[in-house]
């Protein structure tokens, strides 16, 4: 990729930054209801940091 195509491509990336926000935390909610065995899989606890990070509340 070219610096015109990274452009572009974060823009598009920061352009679908809230719907990307808002289905994730949606998937996450979703998801972790379903989990009855009291447990959390990596890929729930990673989701979450991310969303957290995108927050200001990760580092």
């Amino acid at each position: 990729m070219n610096a015109e195509e990274v452009m572009e491509a974060n823009a598009r990336l920061i352009s679908a930054s809230p719907e990307l926000f808002d289905a994730l935390k949606d998937l996450v909610e979703e998801t972790a209801d379903m989990l009855t065995w009291g447990c959390e899989p990596d890929v729930i606890r990673n989701a979450r940091a991310a969303l957290a990070k995108a927050k200001g509340e990760g580092a």
